[in-house]
């Protein structure tokens, strides 16, 4: 159960060292997310399934109608899979998170204001690297004041590197407070 409980915040909360999580962090609130690790976390679906491979990986897979709820964070998908290491690879033991975290399927992500839309969505805790792949159509990234799609929507917390790949664009929509300045 611990385990369920620290999927979530590894989603968005990569494992950083004692001085960068303000710099990942700031990187994170300035697409529109804020981490919100302390809060309750709640994963519902209609199945649940976990499995042990030979060599002690365990993976943890929700199936049809996966919600989780972490504070104002909100991810809604088709089936959502958590891979903890083995015990004894060398890992922290203590830290409870899965080594890669994968959705797919509708995947949503949405918190106050800001929703990733996606066919897949691979979170590594390693690499602190989130990769939002669009699959028959684009991933999309909307957030006031603009939206972004692409084929691939990346972003790499120990550098703060977004990326977009395939067929990207930009739609920015003009500041409520440029609108009124240039009325007559």
């Amino acid at each position: 159960m611990i385990r369920l409980v620290a999927l979530l915040v590894a989603l968005l909360a990569p494992a950083v060292g004692a001085d960068e999580p303000v710099a990942a962090q700031a990187a994170v609130a300035r697409l529109g997310l804020d981490l919100e690790s302390a809060a309750e976390m709640s994963i519902r679906s209609e199945e649940l399934e976990l499995l042990r491979a030979d060599d002690g990986q365990e993976r943890v897979v929700f199936r049809d109608g996966v919600r989780a709820v972490q504070g104002s964070l909100e991810i809604t998908c088709d089936w959502l899979e958590a891979v903890y290491p083995a015990a004894g690879d060398g890992s922290d033991p203590g830290s409870g998170g899965p080594e890669r975290i994968t959705a797919r399927g509708s995947v949503r992500i949405r918190q106050q204001g800001v929703e990733l839309e996606c066919a897949e969505a691979i979170f590594d805790r390693a690499t602190q690297r989130a990769v939002c792949r669009g699959g028959t159509r684009q991933a999309r990234l909307r957030r006031p004041g603009g939206v972004v799609t692409g084929r691939e929507i990346e972003f790499d917390g120990r550098t703060a590197l977004f990326k977009v790949r395939g067929s990207a664009s930009v739609t920015i929509a003009p500041r409520p407070d440029a609108v009124s300045a240039g009325q007559p």
